[in-house]
């Protein structure tokens, strides 16, 4: 091997490889400020506050106290990729001046490949987001799809600097369409339609991404209702439903008859229905009942209070992501910290020649060992990470 190719050189090269493909993609949209968190091995769990809540009273004479309610999220680092490669001695055969061809011939593509897995990883977590708009089956063409997730962002308390909106290529390319014959001013228009790049939309910064997530809804049938009065909490119990079947599977978004969202800092019922996403998949058994684990957790009173009432009995349940057995592309609209990113720092195991870089929160690790046998050498590239949904209702999915 020359000795101008080390695992510090090779690693540099990766990480500039990384960044230049990680810009404006779902990697810098997210939250970042915990990268200083020291991780260094797999399935190290730590915790991050979440801002507290209140409520106000009338004054001047204060009703009652309230404690500090300031909830914790666990986040861990759970999330590892590694891409091996074996470089025969011909392979390895350069001078200084050849590097350059080198990195982009081998480390460019195991570079994107990595970008990818981030991505698609972060991605993954929609299944956490209740928030739902579009027509399933649909991809949104005009700027309506876009305004109402804005109004639901709004109604979660997101603030208005740092959303962003990340399409898939369909959504992309109807949106791009539908906007450039709709949309008057021809300095934005013209330059939309020379570019394909899309300006703000609805108050976020949009991207394509080929890694937003299809969902499969699951095979619901029959006549679902609530079973039980005053139901609050986490889990819904219901029944109607087709007997012994996977009726709903982890992601999909339904509505309960008279339970509506309320304005995350005021209280005040929106007009809409609350959302709900299942938070596992759900099989029936045999009479048709089931509960379902839910998120957002039914509260009706309170500093974090999310509807206007409990759930009633006998109310009816109205799936919103679509046909049964059926996959649809989900598109995302979200402020930064609905999502956060920690990159981890592995620390190598002693006696192996390898290194660990990190830039601009990017982080990758770099072993090279021989193979005497073949006479080549065992080069792998690791990259591990944590990734968490912080805040969903600062995050609404658009489905195509």
């Amino acid at each position: 091997m020359s000795q101008f190719v080390t695992p510090a050189l090779v690693a540099d090269a990766m990480l500039e490889f990384m960044d230049n493909i990680a810009t404006g993609k779902m990697i810098g949209a997210v939250n970042r400020q915990y990268e200083n968190v020291l991780l260094e091995r797999k399935g190290q769990t730590f915790s991050v506050k979440k801002p507290p809540r209140y409520e106000s009273q009338d004054g001047p004479v204060i009703g009652s106290l309230q404690t500090i309610n300031q909830g914790r999220v666990d986040v861990t680092a759970d999330s590892w990729k590694v891409i091996p490669l074996e470089l025969s001695g011909l392979d390895l055969t350069m001078n200084a001046s050849a590097f350059d061809d080198w990195a982009g011939n081998f480390l460019e593509p195991a570079a994107s490949r990595l970008v990818t897995d981030v991505e698609m990883s972060l991605f993954s977590l929609y299944t956490d987001i209740y928030n739902l708009t579009g027509t399933p089956g649909t991809p949104p063409a005009a700027y309506g799809a876009c305004s109402d997730a804005r109004e639901l962002l709004t109604h979660g308390g997101a603030p208005e600097e740092n959303r962003h909106l990340a399409l898939n290529p369909k959504a992309y390319n109807k949106l791009t369409s539908g906007l450039a014959s709709g949309f008057n001013p021809q300095d934005d228009t013209g330059q939309l339609v020379k570019t394909a790049k899309l300006f703000q939309i609805a108050g976020a910064k949009p991207f394509e991404s080929a890694n937003c997530p299809v969902h499969t809804v699951g095979a619901y049938s029959g006549t679902p209702l609530t079973n039980g009065a005053g139901q609050e909490g986490g889990s819904l119990i219901t029944d109607g439903w087709a007997t012994s079947t996977l009726i709903l599977k982890k992601g999909d978004v339904f509505t309960v008859a008279d339970v509506y969202a309320v304005n995350i800092n005021n209280g005040q019922n929106t007009g809409n229905l609350q959302e709900f996403s299942v938070q596992a998949d759900v099989t029936t058994d045999g009479s048709g009942n089931a509960t379902i684990s839910i998120s957002p957790q039914i509260i009706t009173s309170g500093a974090f209070k999310t509807v206007n009432a409990a759930a009633a009995d006998g109310k009816t349940i109205t799936v919103k992501t679509g046909t049964l057995s059926t996959a649809y592309g989900q598109s995302l609209m979200f402020q930064k910290n609905a999502f956060g990113l920690v990159m981890a720092s592995i620390k190598p195991p002693r006696g192996l020649k390898a290194t660990t870089r990190s830039y601009r929160g990017l982080s990758v690790t770099v072993t090279t060992g021989p193979d005497i046998m073949n006479f080549s050498e065992i080069w792998r590239m690791d990259a591990a990470w944590a990734k968490k949904t912080f805040w969903p209702e600062l995050a609404c999915r658009i489905t195509n």
